[in-house]
């Protein structure tokens, strides 16, 4: 009966990782994997000229590969992600290596958001354009009163 209960806690001990991954590669599957595929799936449909799906086929890759454009904007995407990859690399990894080692604990997370504030321009920006279009005297504020609503 020990050697029992002893295995259920052994499976239970086993399972405890996954639980905690488990939402994670859920997720993952969900908004990456599967819809990863479904374009790969997608990408091997010929159409007829009705638009719908008439068979798989690598007609659509070959003409890809075909067409000079299409490769060269490909080429031209990859070329700027190996940069933009490069790049970031070279200058991210020093900062955080200047921010763990370099500069006193009690202001690592000042330096911190510092180093991340610039990033947030987009949303201040943003938040600020819907505060306009909103407002009391916005556009759609105004819009709805023309209206009569």
């Amino acid at each position: 009966m020990d050697a029992e209960i002893r295995l259920r806690q052994e499976s239970r001990e086993r399972l405890k990782p996954w639980l905690f991954v488990g939402p994670a590669v859920l997720w993952t599957a969900a908004f990456f994997i599967l819809p990863f595929a479904a374009m790969g799936v997608v990408s091997l449909w010929t159409r007829t000229s009705a638009g719908s799906a008439s068979s798989f086929s690598l007609a659509n890759y070959a003409q890809f590969f075909a067409n000079p454009s299409y490769f060269q904007a490909m080429v031209n995407s990859l070329e700027v992600t190996a940069m933009v990859t490069g790049l970031s690399i070279l200058l991210a990894y020093p900062l955080a290596w200047v921010l763990a080692e370099r500069v006193p604990e009690r202001w690592q997370r000042l330096a911190l958001m510092l180093a991340v504030l610039p990033f947030w321009t987009s949303y201040v920006v943003r938040s600020y354009s819907w505060l306009l279009v909103l407002a009391e005297r916005g556009v759609v504020n105004n819009t709805l009163m023309s209206l009569g609503v």
